[in-house]
């Protein structure tokens, strides 16, 4: 018996599963482990034999004496292996159990889950053993270990003991005793599920245009591990995880892209609970991935695109663009990439972090980036030594982490993400440098020196070379990339590592700085990420960066300090109010959205434009207002599962958006490059609306509002490299 309030708890019974798996146990025929026929059985054999009487046949040879002297030795009889997932239904609990103990990949561990049933079914709670002591005989596995979990139980150990049947009779169950140290609490009997730690439904979709990766032939380029043909499914399958697909799969149309044949994050979502035949709002072992052509950005490869709050629940989709894998890959090593961008991608939706946020950016794991592997090992040495398979931490995570931290639908992106401690990269920015001969400079450029509380942070990153001669450097520098982190000390001493809300995995782009354009530049908007707000008090916060060259090396920029104010009077307090709401804080981050899951933050937004307009801190909030009304924004109605679009508003995008540039010509309002890219953002959807002559009125205003603000002669080139490259879309 069990209890209803805690499964660990429970007593022995007459008829308790015990008993009923020792009789089973004890009754099965195939208890033995060999089989023993001697002299007499051979005789008895022979005797009864229908040819036994036969006399006189002159083909029938005399049996040798020696071979009537032989005694039959013993033939083993192969036996299963007891790892996989088991599942029984009993009091009103549902438990479900992952061995993992035997087998060449074993990772000597258990978990299990358990859920509450009655007429609803919730989850309960998730546990795992680690190197518990396991006796394994040719007849039984036993193991037995102490555990830990999401949550306290009476029960702190586990005794699990499987017998190992014959190969030719099906998988024996597993007995589950919970103990409190020696007490034995409820003992549960769980019917095998299947070779498999977990299983889920996969669905993939193609964009019309393009086609679904089939396989690839490990041994197609040298390398270490053994050769086979892996596909999507099979590269799963070697780290435990099965995948069976819903059969339903759909060719989608280009248009749901947008005008511009790109995809946006939002545009993807919407797709997927357009077409993703069992999507649902809730935690499920399913999803969904979609094979389409390019993204917004020409450097994507693929994306978990699930991790906004506007997206929620996280980590149900992912998508590979394969039109920018060929643009950068070719024959088969373009299909060597296709399967390591999908397995990638998908490992995202199992909540697994690249391997340098988990301290490890040497591991030869379907998570890392090849490109950055070679960079601090050399060119070429990751696909040379690569095997296609997981590193053993992400195994873990994989097969046992905690249900709601792996089940898609579950835990938000990268909240517990792997059974680690995710790498937060503070040693890139602590580490004491003695020599640096990399020739380049990094700068973390705060737009103020003072800031209002709840006023958005935002930096400029430029990264300089110190040479005369020409370099190459990666040119994502935005955080979102990954190649420049962020730390900050708050006025209480705590130090964090900016964290953005999601990554994108991305092929390296490279520049090369010279004499004459020796920078480059990016913005950044820091003051809200995975881990909330950081600039969220009054006080002085101290701001440090660190880059890594492509050679894997560390550069750091020197330490900046910025203030932030308490609010001077009752309207800013109102403000800060307003700004610190978290759907506020992802809507600065994702610079505008029209997900109903912010309404609140666009309606509080609203609010501050219209009752605070003559207050400067309101142009953040036109701001998102203006560019949020200058883009199209796509949902699927809940009730009729229909595409619907909301179409620009140019009208209330130039209203919101004249302010800010107004109030932005001088040295206050937003920095340049967000004023640059609000100003093209906003002549795009004129020129996309038809509206020709507004589009070029509005980039000869910028061309103007730059060149008062005597930048260097280089930049004012790029700018207007931009407003023709614009332009040119006419």
């Amino acid at each position: 018996m069990t209890s209803f309030n805690d499964p660990g708890m429970g007593s022995f019974v007459e008829n308790s599963p015990e008993n009923q798996f020792e009789e089973e146990f004890q009754q099965n025929p195939f208890q033995e482990e060999g089989l023993e026929i001697d002299q007499a059985e051979l005789d008895a054999l022979e005797e009864s034999s229908p040819d036994a009487n036969i006399q006189n046949i002159k083909t029938l040879q005399p049996i040798d004496k020696k071979i009537i002297d032989w005694k039959w030795k013993p033939v083993p009889i192969a036996r299963h292996q007891v790892s996989g997932s088991y599942e029984t239904l009993q009091s009103g609990w549902k438990l479900i159990l992952r061995v993992d103990v035997d087998g060449t990949s074993n990772l000597r561990m258990a978990s299990f889950d358990f859920f509450r049933v009655g007429s609803t079914t919730s989850y309960w709670g998730s546990f795992i053993m680690k190197n518990p002591m396991v006796s394994y005989t040719s007849t039984k596995a036993t193991i037995t270990g102490s555990f830990t979990g999401t949550k306290s139980m009476w029960a702190n150990r586990a005794k699990i003991e499987i017998p190992r049947n014959h190969i030719f009779v099906a998988r024996a169950p597993a007995k589950v005793t919970m103990l409190n140290n020696s007490t034995q609490g409820a003992i549960y009997t769980c019917a095998f599920k299947s070779q498999y730690f977990r299983t889920l439904q996969l669905e993939t979709d193609v964009e019309q245009g393009t086609t679904l990766f089939g396989s690839y032939n490990t041994g197609t380029y040298s390398n270490p591990g053994p050769t086979r043909t892996l596909n999507l499914v099979s590269a799963f399958q070697e780290a435990g995880i099965q995948m069976n697909y819903t059969g339903s799969n759909n060719y989608i149309n280009t248009s749901e892209a947008g005008s511009d044949s790109r995809w946006t994050e939002s545009e993807m979502h919407a797709s997927m609970v357009k077409h993703f035949s069992v999507y649902k709002n809730s935690p499920q072992w399913a999803v969904w991935l979609f094979a389409a052509r390019r993204a917004v950005s020409n450097t994507l490869l693929g994306i978990m695109f699930d991790y906004k709050s506007s997206n929620k629940p996280h980590r149900q989709g992912a998508a590979v663009f394969q039109d920018t894998l060929a643009s950068y890959f070719s024959g088969n090593n373009y299909t060597r990439n296709q399967l390591f961008t999908y397995v990638h991608e998908l490992g995202h939706a199992f909540n697994l972090l690249h391997s340098w946020d988990k301290s490890r950016p040497d591991s030869l794991s379907w998570m890392n980036y090849p490109w950055g592997y070679d960079n601090r090992n050399g060119s070429g040495q990751f696909w040379a030594n690569f095997t296609f398979a997981f590193d053993t931490g992400e195994l873990e995570h994989l097969r046992h982490g905690y249900y709601n931290s792996v089940v898609m639908g579950g835990n938000d992106w990268a909240q517990g993400a792997g059974l680690e401690v995710p790498h937060r990269h503070i040693e890139d920015l602590t580490a004491d440098i003695h020599e640096d001969n990399s020739g380049l400079r990094l700068e973390i450029v705060p737009i103020k020196s003072s800031y209002a509380l709840g006023e958005p942070v935002v930096v400029e990153i430029k990264l300089r070379s110190r040479l005369k001669d020409d370099q190459r450097v990666n040119a994502h520098i935005h955080p979102k990339y990954e190649q420049v982190r962020i730390g900050i000390m708050k006025p209480n001493g705590q130090v964090m590592n900016y964290e953005p809300i999601g990554h994108n995995c991305v092929a390296a782009k490279d520049a090369v700085l010279t004499d004459e354009k020796d920078t480059l530049y990016a913005s950044a908007y820091i003051g809200y990420g995975r881990d909330g707000f950081y600039f969220d008090a009054p006080g002085i916060y101290k701001i440090k960066g660190a880059y890594r060259t492509p050679d894997g090396s560390v550069i750091q920029s020197e330490d900046v300090k910025i203030r932030v104010k308490s609010p001077l009077n009752a309207q800013e307090d109102a403000i800060a109010d307003s700004y610190f709401h978290d759907d506020v804080g992802m809507l600065f981050y994702l610079m505008g959205s029209d997900s109903p899951s912010l309404q609140n933050g666009n309606d509080l937004l609203k609010e501050v434009s219209e009752k605070h307009a003559k207050n400067p801190l309101s142009i953040y909030a036109d701001f998102i207002l203006g560019i949020n009304e200058s883009m199209t924004y796509k949902i699927v109605d809940p009730e009729s599962q229909k595409l619907q679009v909301r179409k620009r508003d140019l009208g209330q995008a130039t209203s919101h958006l004249d302010k800010v540039f107004s109030e932005s010509a001088g040295d206050k309002g937003i920095d340049n490059i967000t004023l640059n890219w609000a100003y093209r953002q906003l002549a795009d959807g004129m020129l996309k609306e038809g509206d020709d002559k507004a589009a070029v009125q509005l980039m000869k205003s910028m061309e103007a509002t730059f060149k008062k603000k005597k930048l260097k002669a280089s930049v004012i080139e790029t700018i207007k490299s931009q407003i023709n490259s614009l332009l040119a879309n006419r």
